[in-house]
């Protein structure tokens, strides 16, 4: 059963990656709230964490993925007792149907 989806369409643009990385971090590791003017997807290799987004808490445990639109406030905490291990990529795009309808799922999954 699929419970949250998101599908990307053709592209008729650029995607544009802004930045990523790969991080293990230690046991009681935070990330400060924050936002980007780009999008972010993440995914969590090991471990367990919180990401705080717009005030509610969502569990982001190992296998998950994590889509973020931009300008969407955010922060991490992890779980005390074992280190996390994460993949996370920021990206945009011109193709402005593909933009809107990262926008539009990101919202209604949101809610």
């Amino acid at each position: 059963m699929i419970h949250n989806q998101l599908s990307v369409p053709g592209m008729d643009g650029t995607l544009f990656i802004h930045g990523c990385h790969f991080a293990h971090v230690d046991a009681e590791w935070s990330y400060h709230k924050h936002h980007h003017s780009s999008f972010e997807l993440l995914h969590c290799l090991n471990g367990c964490a919180i990401e705080w987004i717009n005030g509610h808490s969502v569990a982001f445990n190992k296998g998950d993925w994590l889509f973020l639109s931009s300008g969407v406030m955010h922060s991490t905490i992890t779980n005390p007792q074992t280190p996390f291990a994460y993949f996370t990529v920021h990206f945009d795009t011109n193709d402005i149907f593909l933009f809107e309808s990262f926008r539009f799922q990101a919202a209604s999954t949101a809610a």
